[in-house]
């Protein structure tokens, strides 16, 4: 059988380092536990995947003391992807710490993915009811999922509008580094807050089905609007002591809130929320590598795709709001190896 190996260990540049080789195939044939596998296709340990000069892009870890406001910085090569050459430096760095944050707290925390799914199912399974005197199926029962962003218009909010409405399958992403398309389970409403006119029309073009004031009642302009007292999903984007009360009373039975704004004040979660069965989590995208966790590189894998595969990505193509992205850049990492 073909084969590749080496006979002594030489830099990549040798001719020798590997070889192509016939070797005899396995014998005895496999027994007891054994397994006689047809290789199709084999990993790369992650030191090769970078070479000096690779571009990379990343969003660093804040467990390290030394940040990127300097010529050279050492970063965890598991939470490093390359930079694509389809963008920019300025472009690329615009677009971990929103992306990843964004990302987390759609499918990690809120679990968006696989609640709509589950949501969808059951509102099919319950489809068979009386028709009326039309001969109209009755459909009261199925259910339309919804999410409120709070603060749309900001960085994280923005991916996040665009990722709720192209919704994909996490599970596929990480089992398989193929190409994923995006669900038709976009039929949760997005509901964004902001206020100024520019920042609405920027929520209504990031894809937000509604846009409401948040300096005015929300729970009123979302009856109003969407015709729903509750909504299944809240993502907070901005004060979470302001708004935790509202949130309370916005988020349905067996809903979800997420915040990445850290609180000042003890909050309730006791009465309305406990009745409720109401989940609240934190997204905070240093967890993974501040706490060494075993999916540390599952964040990089996810951006990749979300990005560059067959994925629908209106925010890359869209100069507009890299443009705008790149004002968060501050505090993202991104160097060419050296």
């Amino acid at each position: 059988m073909k084969a590749v190996g080496l006979y002594k260990y030489s830099p990549i540049e040798d001719p020798q380092s590997l070889v192509d080789l016939d070797i005899p195939k396995p014998s005895p044939p496999a027994t007891g536990h054994d397994l006689l596998v047809a290789i199709k296709a084999i990993s790369v340990n992650p030191v090769d995947l970078f070479k000096k000069g690779d571009a990379v892009y990343y969003a660093g870890s804040i467990s390290r003391p030394l940040g990127t406001n300097c010529e050279f910085h050492l970063v965890d090569e598991r939470i490093v992807g390359r930079k694509p050459d389809s963008l920019s430096f300025a472009e690329a760095a615009a677009m971990p710490l929103t992306t990843i944050t964004a990302w987390e707290a759609l499918y990690d925390r809120l679990n968006l993915y696989q609640d709509v799914t589950r949501r969808q199912a059951s509102a099919i399974s319950q489809s068979a009811i009386p028709v009326d005197a039309a001969g109209n199926t009755k459909r009261g029962n199925q259910h339309q999922s919804s999410i409120l962003i709070i603060g749309g218009a900001g960085g994280v909010g923005s991916i996040a509008i665009q990722l709720v409405k192209n919704l994909v399958n996490a599970s596929a992403i990480s089992s398989s580094y193929s190409s994923v398309s995006s669900s038709t389970l976009s039929e949760i409403n997005a509901i964004a807050t902001a206020s100024r006119p520019e920042s609405v029309d920027w929520c209504k073009r990031m894809g937000a089905d509604y846009v409401i004031d948040h300096h005015k009642d929300l729970k009123s302009q979302i009856k109003e609007l969407v015709g729903v007292d509750y909504t299944d999903y809240i993502l907070c984007l901005n004060n979470t002591d302001n708004y935790f009360e509202t949130m309370k009373d916005l988020v349905a039975p067996q809903g979800k809130i997420c915040s990445i704004v850290e609180t000042t004040d003890r909050v309730d979660l006791g009465g309305a929320f406990r009745q409720k069965s109401a989940t609240f989590v934190w997204e905070l995208m240093f967890t993974r590598s501040l706490f060494q966790t075993p999916d540390i590189s599952l964040d990089i894998v996810f951006l990749l795709h979300i990005m560059f595969l067959n994925y629908p990505r209106p925010f890359v193509s869209n100069r507009c709001l890299l443009q705008n992205l790149s004002l968060y850049q501050a505090t993202f990492d991104l160097l060419p190896i050296v």
